[in-house]
């Protein structure tokens, strides 16, 4: 996958003339998104990526809403250091080049994710991935909620209670920080089972009459899915289908900002909302906490609207401090009184405050770079 911009840049850079350069505005995400890893490493292999401006969530099109980023690149070998800038709202278009030469930066870059840091922002990186340990390391696997194929038909907003196979589901917009609000879906959960391990699939037609009735009426679009089981009314392979028994940390694909939540055993996750199994509230604690936020941020691709994609190839880097279970029981408290207040409809500011403190103070932060992470 890709934007057709790579073409492009590709094209536009072999049409070059030795020494020549090439200066393109597209869009930016290509800087970090997984699919941008081969034009990074062209840029690289091919080129001397001699100026980055990175416009972040600054809109400069009147009629198009887009993040954007321009690149001035030469036709030569690369240098190994590339004058970066990203903009804030200060920035204005008439102030360009004053404010780029005041605040570009030297960086190298390489096909890995190419990000624009100053000198506060790299010590604040150094120290996150000096103390912490990555979430992927934590004994965790993090997959993706249920792929139905057609919500329409497997996702109801009323339960039609004779059948233990309907199961309340959450979507993205559901889940909220530390706990979600349930909007009264549910999900015939017509799984195809799993023959490694002995579990058959669901034979809705044989065993929930009812339930395949409802299903009959939506069985033309069921028939097209790409995705199904060995029926039609069942729904596809999911190597994982056990782990939603589970007790999980969830979260949306799309948020503002980091939006972890405590996912009690008998709920199941609508994708693309992703999850793991566990029980520590701790990894909730530090996964909600500003820094982390600002961490994944950088990581992940933005989207119009302020809105981050916290997807798993972003969230499992996060490296989360390894402290004893009596130091992370002083965490777990916290959000157990967190939660208890959320779900009595109480204000819990004070208590994330509290914790966000608790989370700076793992990482060693001083005052001056806890305030560039919390205005960030």
């Amino acid at each position: 996958t890709g934007d057709i911009y790579s073409l492009f840049y590709e094209l536009g850079i072999k049409l070059l003339k030795p020494k020549g350069y090439l200066a393109f505005i597209t869009s930016n995400k290509w800087m970090r998104a997984a699919y941008g890893e081969s034009l990074r490493k062209y840029f690289v292999e091919k080129s001397n990526p001699v100026i980055l401006i990175d416009f972040g969530g600054v809109q400069v099109f009147d009629t198009a809403t887009v993040d954007t980023n321009i690149l001035i690149s030469e036709k030569a070998k690369y240098e190994g250091e590339t004058k970066a800038c990203i903009l804030d709202k200060n920035f204005s278009i008439n102030n360009t080049s004053d404010y780029f030469n005041t605040l570009f930066i030297k960086a190298s870059y390489t096909s890995a994710n190419w990000t624009v840091l100053g000198a506060v922002e790299q010590t604040i990186k150094n120290k996150i991935e000096k103390i912490g340990i990555p979430l992927k390391n934590w004994d965790v696997q993090i997959n993706y909620g249920i792929k139905t194929g057609y919500n329409e038909a497997f996702i109801i907003d009323e339960n039609k209670r004779n059948d233990e196979i309907i199961r309340p589901i959450l979507l993205g917009k559901n889940i909220k920080r530390f706990t979600y609000e349930w909007s009264g879906n549910w999900l015939i959960n017509a799984h195809n089972g799993i023959k490694s391990k002995g579990i058959p699939r669901i034979d809705v037609e044989k065993d929930y009459p009812v339930v395949y009735e409802y299903l009959l009426k939506h069985r033309t679009e069921l028939e097209k899915r790409l995705d199904q089981g060995d029926h039609w009314s069942n729904l596809r392979n999911c190597a994982y289908l056990e782990d939603f028994n589970k007790v999980k940390i969830g979260w949306g694909n799309l948020a503002l900002k980091s939006q972890f939540s405590f996912i009690p055993a008998d709920y199941i996750l609508n994708a693309p909302s992703p999850f793991f199994v566990t029980e520590n509230y701790y990894l909730l604690a530090v996964l909600n906490s500003t820094i982390a936020d600002y961490y994944i941020k950088q990581l992940g691709v933005s989207r119009n609207g302020g809105y981050f994609e916290y997807k798993p190839m972003f969230v499992e880097q996060l490296p989360i401090p390894f402290i004893d279970e009596a130091e992370q029981k002083k965490f777990c408290d916290i959000v157990e009184k967190i939660i208890y207040e959320k779900t009595n409809n109480r204000e819990t500011s004070e208590l994330e405050n509290s914790l966000d403190k608790m989370v700076f103070d793992l990482y060693n932060l001083v005052e001056e770079e806890i305030n560039l992470v919390s205005n960030y």
